[in-house]
């Protein structure tokens, strides 16, 4: 019991990542739910509902690098990468094809690229 009462308040809840570590990117269904759901699941404030495919048409119509241009950039009222700068723009990316598709488009997935690898260190040379 007193184990339980002592215990850092910071161990519940929350998860530890290394900040160093790689990081993962997330799939646009999983920035859907995390960021974007909250006004394009409902259709608030002017945002298209996802999966309705009329509030969608003349949107898609303009074509995906506009759609994700405003994404990351904002648009009206939603703002820059929906307001979690955190995310990367293939984050966004993905997320973009993802909402798009739910409502009627059919865009690819964007490719994420391999980051460049490192030099080789050059060999330690005998004495």
């Amino acid at each position: 019991m007193i184990a339980a009462r002592i215990k850092p308040v910071a161990s519940e809840g929350f998860t530890f990542r290394d900040a160093n570590a790689p990081k993962q990117l997330l799939s646009g269904e999983e920035v859907f739910k995390s960021t974007c759901a909250a006004c394009h699941g409902a259709g608030i404030a002017g945002a298209p509902k996802v999966g309705d495919p009329a509030a969608w048409k003349a949107r898609i119509g303009e074509g995906y690098d506009k759609l994700l241009a405003h994404a990351i950039n904002g648009l009206n009222a939603m703002p820059p990468k929906g307001g979690n700068p955190d995310l990367d723009d293939v984050e966004i990316a993905r997320t973009v094809v993802y909402m798009a598709n739910q409502s009627g488009a059919k865009f690819k997935e964007p490719e994420v690229k391999a980051p460049a690898a490192a030099p080789a260190a050059a060999p330690a040379e005998k004495k």
